[in-house]
Order: structure tokens, then C-alpha cells, then sequence
């Protein structure tokens, strides 16, 4: 059964209660009339026409409340982008929707097309002002980004503003699969460069992608479950979100969302798609760099530990290495965050589990669109919104820019490929599952993730034409230094000896 509206339940309340009065107004305008009181049964039948009235003016008014008039701009915000592209004030027309010209048009173009923005019957704002007001909120924080404010300065009323958000974020949500795909041949190919490039190891580049996760902070205390799994270890309200991206562009090519703050990033990334099917994603010695909150993976790279790196100059100079690489996770956020800062506090009640859908749908609606965007991107303004979200001064190693084009044939021939790895590799993991028990599998990934570590590790040796000061293969296997694992394997020697 549909639920009813306020506005319903208040017109069917007064209904109820007004005909109610005028029944009982008609009874005593007859009992009057007995009497030979004419006067009072006039009164009594005026005063039920007057009820008559209201109940029939309630039903046709569309606003039960008086409504004071509203000022508003002369001009709407499609308007203002169009005189600011026609003056080439190019520094305004992103301050309103946080992309390029050429960026917003191709937008625009891709999301016409979609029924919610043709509806069969009547007639809608133009789609450019639509898609342009949830950018602009896309592109606001704090207050700025709050109905209210919006609606005053885009020259709509309060309910279009949340309308036309909803419909973008819909039609946005609808292009995931074709925007948020993963890297294609060209990309892994410019992307292996740039990191060979940045290190200087051959064997290095491989690992053209990273992953880390990021917190999308709420403004409001949820309403859901009290809120605890929403609590992240900072003490803040957040989503977890898992992103992928490429190192040299930062381009998102995979995602997950819907996890809470509570969340641990090795407990997010166990809904990737990735664990599941890693062949359809990353060939045969490819993977991808991580931080110390995922779990030892075959196709996962991370550094030692910090507690070992303190201790360790082969440790330290491994993880200061790989930090050089691995601080383009932290440049892909600032990116996002930086032209879309609504993702710096999503400031929606989170009340109910639909609350939370469209939530999730939100945040995705921005990394779609910011991908969108990012085509038409150079190098200046990738410094501007990296420079925004990260929040900090900036160093050299953050300036860096590349952008890459695409082969279809190409794409086609190497998508076949991946799909006869992941079978192979499928048939593999049934035999593996029927040979081995889990806690067996579990310890021969951990082996392999080491062995591919090890292997990366000597070659940053070869290459800068240094050798392990402090560790063994053996130590290394187990993050200790040389002294480390000798004093361990004493203690365990008197341990033995002992129980003997």
C-alpha cells in the first residue's frame, strides 16, 4: 500500500472533522427552523456553506501555508555558463561546475539521452541547467552546496534543486560500467612507462595501478543503527570507499562502495571484484601496489612494516621506494575531492536504508562524473584540484600530468586474451581447492605475495647497484633484520631444549 503524504493526511483530517461540523451545523439549523427561530437557522446554514467552501478551497490549492514571494537571479545558471564561455572567463565557468567547457558539453550530450531526462508527459527545465545545479552542488561544500543556497543562485525553486540532483545523479549512476571500466592496453602500457620511468626499475613496471582507500566524511551523525559502524578509527562519521587508479593519470578504473567507516580497508577490499576474478583484470605477472591494510595477495604489492623499517636500512630504503609510487593513491583522492569537495562531508541525512542507497549512489555519480571531466583536463588545472584536496603544501613529486589514447581492436584482442587466462586460472583454483585445505591455499598466496616482494626488492639492489646490508632472504621472509632472526631462533632453540 502506497504511503500517504503529509498534505494528504492533513486534507483527509480536515475533511473528516469539517464535514463533521457541518452535519452537525445542518442539525441544528433544522432543529432552529422547529422552533420558528429563522434567524439562528440562517446563521447555522450560512456557516455551513462557509465550511463547504473551505473544505473545496483546500482541495484546490497547492499550498496549504502562506508563501511569502521569493527574489530570485533574472538569469538561470545555463545561461551564465553560456555568457562566461562567450566572454572566455573560463575561471568562473569552473567555479559553477568544476570542469572545462568542452568537458560540461560532453557531458551534457551523454546524459540528454537518458529517459529521466525525457519524460512522456510534460515539460522539464533544459538538461543543461539540470546536469549544471548538481554540478555546481557536486562542487560545493559546507553550506554552499545546501539547497537553499543553490536555489537562490540558480534561479530554481528549492524542490527543482533537489529534482534535478536526483535525476543527475541517476543518469550519472547509469554510465558506471562505461566510465569507471578498467585500464585498457594503451593505458597499462603508458602507465608501465611512467612508472619505470619514476623509479627507474625495469622489473618495477608491472605494477601500473594502485589501491587505497578513502573516507568520505558524513556532516550529520546517522540515524542508522546508532551510528557505531559508521564510526571510523579517526572517531568520524564516513563511508569507506576502495578506489583503483592508474598511476600515471589517475584515472579511476575500479571502485567499491558501500561500506561504512567501521570498516577496515583489507575488509572493503574483500568485496572487490578483483579477489574474486583477478585474471579478467591483471595478466600473468602484473599487479597491484598497496598500502600495509591489505592482506598478502599474489597480486598485491605493499611495503614491510613500519615497526620493521625502523629497524632495518634494507627495509627503509625498500618503503621509501615504493612511497614514491605509491603517493599517487593520495594525489587520485585529492584529485577528486579537489573538484568535487561534496565529497569532503556528505551533508544528506542518513536516516533510513534508502537514505543510505542514494548516498552511495551520490559519491558514485561523482567519480563517474569526475572521470568524465578529467578528459578535457590539462596539466594546470590537475595541479588546481589536486592542490585543493590535498590539504597540504605541495612538493615536487606531486606535479605530474600524462594523458593517453585508446586502440578499440586492440582492446577487443587483449579482453579475449584476460577471459582464456580466467579460465585457465579458474580450473587451476578448483584443482588447487580439491589438493590443498584452506589454511594450506592461505599460506601459499602469503608465499607467492613474499616471493614477489623479494623479487622487486632485488631488483632495486641491481639497479642502484646496492646489497642487503642487514638481512638475509630468510629475515626478510619474516620482516626481521639478521640479529632479529638469529636472537628468535635462539630463543626458540632454549625454548625446545627446555622441554626436552
Amino acid at each position: 500500500m502506497p504511503r500517504s503524504s503529509n498534505r494528504n493526511i492533513i486534507e483527509q483530517s480536515f475533511t473528516v472533522l469539517a464535514l463533521a461540523n457541518v452535519e452537525q451545523t445542518m442539525a441544528d439549523a433544522f432543529s432552529a427552523d422547529e422552533r420558528g427561530d429563522a434567524a439562528a437557522a440562517d446563521s447555522d446554514l450560512a456557516h455551513a456553506a462557509e465550511m463547504l467552501q473551505a473544505i473545496d478551497a483546500v482541495h484546490h490549492r497547492r499550498y496549504l501555508s502562506t508563501r511569502s514571494a521569493v527574489a530570485r537571479l533574472g538569469v538561470t545558471i545555463g545561461e551564465r555558463l553560456l555568457a562566461y564561455e562567450r566572454d572566455e572567463d573560463f575561471l568562473r565557468y569552473r567555479q559553477l561546475v568544476r570542469m572545462e567547457p568542452a568537458a560540461f558539453r560532453s557531458i551534457v550530450s551523454r546524459l540528454a539521452v537518458h529517459p529521466i531526462f525525457n519524460p512522456k508527459y510534460g515539460k522539464t527545465a533544459p538538461v543543461e541547467d539540470q546536469i549544471a545545479i548538481a554540478l555546481f552542488r557536486f562542487g560545493h561544500d559546507g553550506n554552499g552546496a545546501s539547497v537553499k543556497n543553490t536555489a537562490e543562485l540558480c534561479a530554481f525553486s528549492e524542490g527543482s534543486i533537489v529534482n534535478f540532483t536526483r535525476r543527475t545523479v541517476e543518469a550519472l549512476c547509469a554510465l558506471e560500467k562505461s566510465v569507471l571500466c578498467w585500464a585498457s592496453e594503451g593505458e597499462k602500457k603508458e602507465s608501465k612507462k611512467w612508472v619505470e620511468d619514476r623509479c627507474g626499475v625495469k622489473k618495477w613496471r608491472n605494477g601500473y595501478a594502485s589501491v587505497d582507500g578513502v573516507h568520505i566524511l558524513c556532516a550529520w551523525g546517522p540515524g542508522l543503527d546508532g551510528g557505531d559502524s559508521f564510526m571510523n578509527r579517526k572517531r568520524r562519521f564516513s563511508f569507506n570507499i576502495q578506489l583503483i587508479t592508474l598511476l600515471h593519470t589517475l584515472r579511476i578504473i575500479g571502485y567499491d562502495i558501500g561500506h561504512r567507516g567501521a570498516s577496515s580497508d583489507a575488509r572493503a577490499w574483500a568485496c572487490s571484484a578483483i579477489i574474486a576474478t583477478p585474471r579478467r583484470y591483471l595478466n600473468e605477472g602484473e599487479w597491484i601496489w598497496a598500502d600495509l591494510g591489505y592482506p598478502y595477495a599474489p597480486y598485491l604489492v605493499s611495503p614491510y612494516q613500519h615497526l620493521a623499517a625502523t629497524k632495518s636500512v634494507d627495509f627503509r630504503r625498500f618503503n621509501y621506494n615504493l612511497s614514491s609510487i605509491r603517493i599517487r593513491s593520495e594525489h587520485a583522492m585529492a584529485y577528486v575531492k579537489g573538484r568535487f569537495p561534496a565529497l569532503k562531508g556528505y551533508r544528506g541525512l542518513l536516516a533510513t536504508p534508502e537514505a543510505e542507497e542514494y548516498a552511495q549512489d551520490y559519491i558514485l555519480a561523482c567519480l563517474v562524473a569526475h572521470n568524465l571531466a578529467m578528459k578535457e583536463d590539462d596539466a594546470g588545472r590537475y595541479l588546481v584540484y589536486v592542490k585543493e584536496g590535498l590539504e597540504r603544501e605541495m612538493r615536487p613529486n606531486d606535479v605530474d600530468w600524462s594523458n593517453v589514447n585508446e586502440d578499440e581492436e586492440m582492446e577487443r584482442l587483449a579482453a579475449e586474451g584476460r577471459e582464456r587466462s580466467h579460465e585457465a586460472w579458474s580450473v587451476s583454483q578448483q584443482n588447487e581447492a580439491q589438493e590443498y585445505t584452506t589454511t594450506d591455499r592461505k599460506d601459499l598466496r602469503i608465499d607467492e605475495a613474499k616471493e614477489r616482494r623479494e623479487g622487486l626488492h632485488d631488483a632495486l639492489n641491481k639497479t642502484r647497484k646496492l646489497r642487503f646490508e642487514d638481512t638475509t632472504w630468510r629475515s626478510r621472509q619474516k620482516e626481521m633484520t639478521r640479529v632479529q632472526l638469529a636472537e628468535s631462533d635462539k630463543r626458540r632453540m632454549d625454548s625446545l631444549l627446555r622441554a626436552a
